[in-house]
């Protein structure tokens, strides 16, 4: 009798303990979708234009890693590996984050465009602690996550291979945003990557191409 009711016991804890998961995951996903959202907001259409195109010398570039220009159809190669969706999410934060980094690198504080960029950059160091999403160093190792571990070392090296516009770096970290987070933008943004690269050749372009656009004063 004694060991019917430990089993018992034992049952309720173990549900009680699954809803409980339950409900800290969709109080961490409300958090997430909120920072997601105002994200969206802030890296508005009108909003990367102006602060990325219009206050910056025409054909201006940042040097970034070829890993840094995440476009949907990296998302689509990496899905064909076998990379699983949070890896995903976790890799877009991460490259988001380095991107602004270096755009914010190249920039006075003086310059009319630094304000919006910071503003981004704490939205994102929001979005990294609301994000249900484990730290890369408490994932076990697999197939997925060694390869999102490659991107991130890559990511971290010195000499960056290749210069892309600032507004068009943006424009991925934006649009791969709403294919990696259906449940949060009602799943209107399809990750189809056929138009993904539209105007990249206009934007990227050989490191070389930096030399005529160094760090603004």
């Amino acid at each position: 009798m004694q060991g019917s009711v430990s089993w018992v016991l034992a049952a309720v804890l173990g549900v009680l303990w699954v809803q409980f998961a339950v409900l800290m995951h969709a109080g961490a996903s409300k958090n997430c979708c909120s920072c997601l959202r105002t994200l969206e907001h802030n890296l508005n259409f009108s909003g990367r234009k102006t602060y990325l195109k219009h206050y910056l010398p025409i054909n201006y570039k940042v040097p970034v890693h070829y890993e840094e220009v995440f476009r949907m159809s990296n998302i689509s190669r990496l899905k064909k590996l076998n990379v699983k969706e949070q890896d995903l999410q976790k890799l877009w934060l991460f490259i988001s984050k380095e991107v602004l980094k270096k755009i914010l690198r190249m920039l006075p504080e003086q310059h009319p465009s630094w304000k919006y960029l910071t503003d981004l950059e704490k939205l994102f160091r929001m979005m990294e602690q609301s994000i249900p999403l484990q730290q890369m160093t408490d994932i076990p190792q697999d197939h997925s996550t060694e390869m999102v571990r490659n991107i991130h070392s890559k990511v971290k090296q010195p000499n960056p291979g290749k210069c892309v516009k600032p507004k068009a770096l943006l424009d991925n970290s934006y649009r791969t945003m709403k294919c990696l987070f259906p449940d949060c933008f009602n799943g209107v943004f399809p990750c189809i990557c056929a138009n993904s690269s539209r105007g990249s050749k206009e934007s990227d372009g050989p490191c070389q191409s930096c030399t005529s656009c160094p760090t603004l004063h």
